[in-house]
């Protein structure tokens, strides 16, 4: 938390950081926030977020006065279906610089997704996709994304496994 300026009594939140806490049903709430205050940095490890969680995560990366650049999602609870809805966010995302989604089982079908995101995205320059599950056909989905998308300059992904 910082202090907006000198005589400005109001605090400003830029970097919100949360490790092993259960956030159920918090997020509609968090997504709304996003939009209206200048929070540039989340991370939640270990916090339960769920597919049902990225859609109101999705949600608050699409509006215009979204300013988050960072998001850290270690392993928590999200799958195909979440990873989708974020890759979906990524087509029009303009704030997202760094994306991590470690150690969640998204496998192909929301690696494929993120994938096709990005091909539209001019943001985002790093993502971290290691332990999801994804095989191959990730693989070749992003080998496939790099030729249209010149920004994303750091790919994490596991070893290539069938």
């Amino acid at each position: 938390v910082r202090r907006a300026g000198r005589d400005d009594q109001h605090v400003t939140l830029q970097h919100l950081s949360v490790q092993s806490s259960s956030l159920c049903g918090n997020f509609a709430a968090l997504a709304d926030a996003l939009i209206v205050t200048p929070v540039t940095s989340l991370q939640f490890f270990h916090c339960g977020v769920t597919d049902e969680d990225m859609e109101h995560i999705a949600a608050a990366l699409r509006d215009p006065g979204c300013r988050v650049t960072n998001l850290n999602l270690y392993e928590n609870c999200i799958g195909p279906r979440g990873a989708k809805t974020i890759g979906e966010a990524l087509k029009t995302n303009k704030s997202l610089l760094d994306l991590r989604l470690m150690s969640n089982r998204i496998l192909d079908d929301g690696g494929m997704a993120l994938a096709a995101g990005l091909k539209r995205n001019t943001s985002l320059v790093s993502l971290g996709l290691q332990a999801t599950g994804v095989t191959r056909r990730t693989h070749a989905a992003f080998a496939a994304t790099s030729r249209s998308n010149t920004t994303l300059t750091k790919l994490g992904l596991p070893p290539k496994r069938n």
